[in-house]
């Protein structure tokens, strides 16, 4: 298991939900309905390449705190990729999310696609982060049931689902050794991410010196820690700072992280007057700092007919790695 020093920063303390009772249920369905009722919201449910093993399956008490998991087949441990879906952090849910792509059932990986509280409404983050890290305590703490080895885990996802994914692959271990609830004495830490267009800092002040508007306009940037609006988040940036800069996976960034790959489509010279939040300066920031400390960051920028397979090749290569040192 990949190691760092157990750190439960007292902002994410209170988002931890100790109430949640070790029993589960699993709920295992064949075919998936058209769409679902989700927060009172009806979310069309798109068609998956290949039906999940489990569908729906509660790691926490809220709503969204549920799962998807493919189990590929195999007489040993398999590899797991931990998928989480993008949208900003208000919205975008797994139901949209197609499934495993190309090979990776048929290579031996297992996968798990997950939903999370939205930073919407009442909720501001870190509580999206905070789930995906429930999530992946749930996924490990499944490990022997479910045939997965817990040391070869990557988390990926597209935008909001990259950064998440990053902040995890960065964070600190968040197990608590110590706790009742024997999910959270499960590690957070991941052999890997693997990114589409991620979001790498929340920091406004340095994302509109390197990208501009066109980022912090988005509500991503301002909504999800709180914010009324992109003026109100820079006019009062001393009480959101600590939040924005907390829920950054730049910040938690240091020399003994794991390998990371990052894939951007949108290129654009200055000035950036177009989906700022998804441009390739995000990357750049982070693969300044990770150069800088010795993290292996692969950073390109790829249009759409390469990109997964140039992703899924990243997670193979250090699947395999890790399996070797065994």
């Amino acid at each position: 298991m990949i190691q760092k020093h157990i750190f439960i920063p007292a902002l994410l303390l209170l988002f931890f939900l100790h109430s949640f009772g070790q029993e589960t249920i699993h709920c295992v369905q064949t075919t998936y309905p058209d769409s679902i009722m989700l927060e009172g919201e009806w979310i069309k449910v798109t068609k998956k390449k290949f039906e999940p093993t489990m569908r729906d399956v509660a790691y926490g008490p809220h709503e969204r705190n549920k799962l998807d998991f493919w189990k590929a087949e195999s007489e040993t441990p398999t590899p797991l990729v931990f998928y989480i879906h993008g949208g900003g952090w208000g919205g975008g849910s797994k139901e949209k999310n197609e499934g495993p792509h190309l090979n990776l059932l048929k290579e031996g990986v297992s996968y798990v696609s997950i939903n999370y509280r939205l930073a919407r409404g009442n909720n501001k983050l870190p509580c999206s982060l905070v789930d995906a890290a429930r999530a992946l305590q749930f996924v490990r703490s499944k490990a022997k049931e479910w045939n997965i080895d817990p040391d070869r885990i990557i988390a990926t996802g597209g935008s909001a689902g990259g950064c998440s994914s990053l902040w995890l692959a960065f964070h600190d271990d968040m197990a608590n050794p110590t706790s009742e609830d024997l999910i959270e004495r499960e590690s957070t830490r991941l052999l890997g991410a693997a990114v589409l267009w991620a979001q790498t800092t929340l920091d406004a002040m340095l994302i509109q010196q390197r990208i501009g508007s066109s980022a912090t306009d988005h509500s991503m940037i301002w909504k999800s820690v709180g914010a009324t609006s992109p003026k109100d988040l820079f006019d009062n940036w001393e009480k959101y700072r600590d939040l924005a800069i907390e829920c950054s996976p730049l910040t938690h960034l240091s020399e003994d992280d794991p390998p990371i790959y990052m894939s951007y489509g949108n290129n654009s010279p200055k000035p950036i007057t177009n989906d700022g939040i998804h441009h390739a300066e995000f990357g750049r920031i982070l693969k300044e700092a990770a150069d800088s400390i010795g993290v292996s960051c692969t950073f390109e920028i790829q249009d759409t007919d390469t990109r997964q397979e140039e992703l899924e090749k990243f997670m193979f290569r250090i699947f395999n790695e890790k399996s070797e040192k065994k």
